[in-house]
């Protein structure tokens, strides 16, 4: 399994979904310093990534990519038996936004439509739900619309 999804040389990116357990990237960063020739090692839990950062001088992309899939293998093979945590569920702050953008999106194609076809009362109404929608979504956003 190819867990390396970026790659240039001196900089490699892992992503699995056990990294966004702390412990278990501390365990990955601690292995790969330890057998890999790496400067810098960062954890990103939320995207359930390692950046490794490494001299591209001393070693070779293709033999560093090799070598880190190798450690990793290994690393995370001890943690098989653990189950991944789960993710966390968007707030309902999120889920209330995502609604409404798809709510306006649907009710202006419609609205448009009714606009070009003809009828004038399902033209106000759907235009008056892409307005409500829209509102709900500006008010969620509301703090960042002045920055």
């Amino acid at each position: 399994m190819k867990r390396i999804v970026s790659a240039v040389p001196g900089r490699l990116r892992v992503r699995d979904s056990r990294l966004s357990d702390r412990a278990v990237a501390q365990r990955v960063i601690d292995s790969t310093t330890r057998e890999l020739p790496v400067l810098e090692a960062r954890a990103n839990p939320a995207a359930c990534s390692v950046i490794l950062r490494y001299d591209a001088k001393v070693i070779p992309l293709p033999e560093m990519q090799q070598r880190t899939e190798a450690v990793l293998a290994a690393c995370l093979a001890s943690q098989s038996g653990e189950h991944p945590p789960r993710r966390r569920r968007r707030s309902a702050r999120l889920r209330v936004n995502r609604y409404a953008k798809i709510g306006a999106l649907a009710s202006l194609a419609a609205s448009l439509a009714f606009a070009y076809t003809g009828p004038k009362r399902l033209h106000i109404v759907t235009g008056w739900i892409f307005v409500a929608c829209l509102c709900a979504h500006l008010t969620i956003f509301r703090r960042t619309l002045v920055h």
